[in-house]
C-alpha cells in the first residue's frame, strides 16, 4: 500500500519553530520536574545530552531540593543559576547558627 500526502503551499526554506519542554507536575508528595535534554543551532541539534534541570540548594538536609528549569540561551541560564546558588549559599553562611 503507497499512501501519498500532498502538501499544498510547502515551502522547505519557511522558518522553523524552535522550542524546548519543560514540564512541572505538583502532587502530594512533592513536584515531579521533566524537560527534553536536546540542544539546538538553528535547524541542527549541537547535544542530545544537556541537562535542563538544575540543583541550586545550599543544603538539600536543611532547605530541601531547590531546582531551577531553564530553557533558552545554556550560557545565561548556567551564569545566572551559579549566581543565584552564590547568593543562596552566602545567605546560609549569615544566617547560619553558630
Amino acid at each position: 500500500m503507497i499512501i501519498l500526502i500532498i502538501m499544498e503551499n510547502y515551502d522547505p526554506y519557511a522558518k522553523t519553530d524552535t522550542g524546548t519542554t519543560l514540564v512541572a507536575i505538583k502532587y502530594n508528595g512533592g513536584c515531579l520536574l521533566a524537560s527534553d535534554c536536546l540542544v539546538t543551532r538553528g535547524t541542527v541539534i549541537s547535544d542530545r545530552g544537556h541537562k535542563k534541570v538544575y540543583e541550586i540548594s545550599p543544603s538539600e538536609r536543611k532547605f530541601g531540593s531547590i531546582k531551577v528549569l531553564g530553557c533558552g540561551n545554556s550560557a545565561h541560564i548556567q551564569m545566572v543559576t551559579r549566581m543565584v546558588f552564590n547568593y543562596l549559599n552566602m545567605h546560609v553562611m549569615e544566617l547560619s547558627d553558630n
